[in-house]
């Protein structure tokens, strides 16, 4: 048969190569997805320093609850008291995570933070304050393998890393009676429409910025044509958007060079009634940062709707 000839003119020690070499791709794209900042408890602090700005954080205590020290004008955090958290995730792992809450008010509004693919909580600090700022609390953390949580980073151990943080958060006292916002920003914003369609019941608003729409697709964005057929896919925020049915959010960079602004559209575009689509310039989730009211105006209105 012709192909029967065809695998015997390429060979079989070829084939299997080739068959060994997707496999080895297939795995290193799926790590490449996640590029954890990690540590051990006997860092206790840790100094990261930019061109404009050293911040210094000390951990202490089993709960790890966190000092930081800011060099910066605009690193102020006189206004936001952080509380560091413990808890033991679906995943069997020690998670970390920080509660970061206005001084001066009460908030009645929770944003529950899904961070992106690298670094760790406190790469991502600037979210928190400036959602802060704007009268919101926000609860982070990092998922398993990130900063101080314990275990291996990977794809399933997120997902049930992120089920466990609303539940947990859910537990807190300070939480008790506030409007619960999911907030997922690039991987965690793939991330956020899987988990909230686990979750519907406890969440008020769901928020994406600069999410894409499979693993596949943004693979293929790093290496067209094979990406897409190496990568495993499995559910994704294009899958599961259509199912949300409490009010969705979605804030996209016309200027996003990480991921491509027409993934946001196409998420808009398979969302549910209500939703809002944000399109805003600027790099990659810099919205916070950049138009921290508007943003705040926006899922203030979708909360109250709700």
């Amino acid at each position: 048969m012709k192909t029967n000839s065809f695998f015997r003119g390429i060979g079989h020690q070829t084939l299997l190569y080739t068959v060994v070499f997707s496999l080895l791709l297939s795995c290193s794209f799926d790590h490449s997805f996640l590029k954890p900042t990690s540590f051990s408890r006997a860092q206790n602090r840790i100094v990261a320093a930019s061109s404009s700005d050293t911040t210094v954080l000390t951990i202490s205590g089993r709960d790890l609850q966190p000092s930081i020290t800011k060099t910066s004008d605009n690193g102020d955090l006189s206004e936001t008291s952080i509380k560091g958290v413990t808890f033991i995730s679906g995943s069997g792992n020690n998670l970390n995570g920080w509660l970061l809450s206005p001084v001066s008010k009460k908030a009645i509004t929770t944003i529950i933070h899904l961070h992106g693919n690298g670094g760790f909580m406190l790469s991502h600090l600037g979210f928190g304050t400036s959602m802060v700022k704007q009268g919101y609390q926000v609860f982070m953390f990092d998922y398993s393998g990130f900063g101080y949580s314990s275990g291996e980073a990977t794809r399933e151990n997120s997902m049930n890393d992120a089920l466990s943080a609303i539940d947990f958060v859910l537990s807190m006292p300070e939480v008790a009676g506030t409007k619960i916002v999911l907030y997922g920003q690039s991987f965690g914003g793939h991330l956020a429409p899987m988990v909230a369609g686990e979750r519907l019941e406890k969440i008020d608003v769901l928020v994406l910025e600069g999410a894409f729409t499979s693993y596949p697709a943004i693979a293929g964005k790093q290496v067209p044509l094979l990406g897409p057929v190496l990568v495993k896919g499995g559910n994704s925020a294009l899958k599961s958007i259509p199912n949300i049915t409490i009010p969705v959010l979605i804030i996209h960079s016309r200027e996003d060079k990480v991921i491509p602004f027409r993934m946001g559209e196409k998420l808009y575009e398979k969302a549910s009634e209500p939703r809002e689509f944000m399109a805003i310039d600027g790099c990659h989730i810099c919205g916070p940062s950049l138009y921290p009211e508007e943003i705040s105006k926006k899922i203030d209105a979708l909360v109250d709707s709700y």
